[in-house]
């Protein structure tokens, strides 16, 4: 009998789901929580569609990692949205001087619209070694 590649890709890739699921008991990374907000989040509808182009200096994309916020200091305009993007496999949530964030799990985001110009500074709750700061003109 003759094994076919679909089938070895089945099987690779249920055995990496079991080894995930087994490990999370060991790690912060909670392949399940993963897994479920992924599946949640997806549309078919949105597959091969294109992305909406931001306004520029109205929307600021900041990205949660394990070493820290990407980028951590750059500026928006009054009136603009910022998004954090947790792409880490631990939770965090956001915080400043007014103003806290919900947990992020793995893969959740947070938005928040800044109308007031200023320098922010904000960190992670949990994690307060990660830091970061914008300027919205």
């Amino acid at each position: 009998m003759k094994i076919k590649k679909y089938q070895i890709i089945i099987v690779f890739v249920a055995a990496v789901f079991v080894l995930f699921f087994i490990m999370q008991d060991f790690t912060n990374f909670k392949i399940v929580k993963f897994a479920k907000n992924f599946i949640g989040n997806f549309r078919l509808s949105n597959l091969g569609a294109p992305l909406p182009t931001p306004i520029p200096g109205k929307q600021l994309n900041i990205f949660i990692r394990e070493n820290g916020f990407i980028p951590n200091n750059t500026e928006l305009e009054a009136g603009g949205r910022v998004t954090w993007y947790n792409e880490d496999a631990r939770s965090h949530s956001i915080a400043s001087e007014n103003w806290v964030s919900p947990v992020l799990e793995p893969g959740e985001i947070f938005s928040k619209i800044f109308d007031q110009p200023g320098i922010y500074k904000y960190h992670d709750a949990t994690y307060p070694d990660l830091t970061g700061e914008f300027t919205v003109r």
